[in-house]
């Protein structure tokens, strides 16, 4: 899953904070504040495993 990674904080997002919406990567990338995040790879979270009694 391609993440954006927050470097400079802007908009009430704070430095370190993923935005992992495709709409708002879309608009990021494409705004006055994509010099401010990183593009990275992230694993989809893992599925919770049921629990076998």
């Amino acid at each position: 899953m391609k993440v954006l990674v927050v470097t400079n904080p802007f908009g009430g997002r704070e430095a370190g904070e993923r935005i992992i919406d495709p709409g708002e990567i879309e608009a990021t990338l494409a705004g006055e504040h994509a010099h401010d995040v990183v593009q990275a790879d992230h694993p989809e979270s893992p599925k919770p495993k049921s629990k076998e009694a």
